[in-house]
């Protein structure tokens, strides 16, 4: 089993293929015709068992602020394992490659939206209730911007920060 870090540009088209495959079986209601749900991320981390596509992590690197301070973050998109290659670790893998690239290229923390949160709070990430302002994107279009708590979906591990900072999340952006 091998974890590659690709830019989302270098994705070839039958690559593409299998994370559309993976993200549809993962997440029900997933867009049949693409392999992210509102916006391409940068990079991914992509899970390999030969030739078979075992599990994905989009991230997305951008600026958002909490309260008055800017933070320099990778956000987690869409963590997915083949259900035949779960329990293996691969999801624990994918984070800890990304938390070592947030610590070799000094981010502030990395951000991600869960439902379930078990694998995220095992690998020391802690949940965040505060509102959110962010672009609301729906089928290739914009439909404003809305701020609102998410409830206890938001996640986040301060990387060089010595603790998460108060106040409200100004995503600069889309949810991703």
């Amino acid at each position: 089993m091998r974890i590659d870090r690709v830019e989302e540009f270098a994705i070839e088209s039958p690559v593409f293929a299998q994370i559309s495959d993976l993200l549809q079986g993962a997440f029900p209601g997933y867009p049949q015709d693409r392999p992210y749900f509102k916006l391409r991320p940068h990079f991914r981390y992509l899970a390999w068992d030969g030739e078979t596509l075992a599990g994905q992590m989009g991230v997305d690197h951008r600026v958002i602020r909490v309260g008055d301070e800017p933070l320099s973050i990778f956000g987690v998109i869409d963590l997915c394992v083949a259900p035949r290659y779960q329990h293996r670790s691969l999801a624990t893998q994918m984070l800890q490659m990304l938390e070592a690239l947030a610590r070799e290229t000094r981010r502030d923390a990395i951000v991600l939206f869960a439902d379930d949160h078990r694998v995220y709070a095992a690998n020391g990430y802690q949940r965040i209730e505060t509102p959110c302002t962010w672009m609301m994107i729906d089928d290739h279009r914009t439909l404003g911007i809305t701020t609102r708590s998410l409830g206890d979906s938001l996640m986040v591990k301060p990387i060089s920060l010595p603790r998460w900072p108060d106040g409200a999340v100004d995503m600069l952006g889309y949810l991703f």
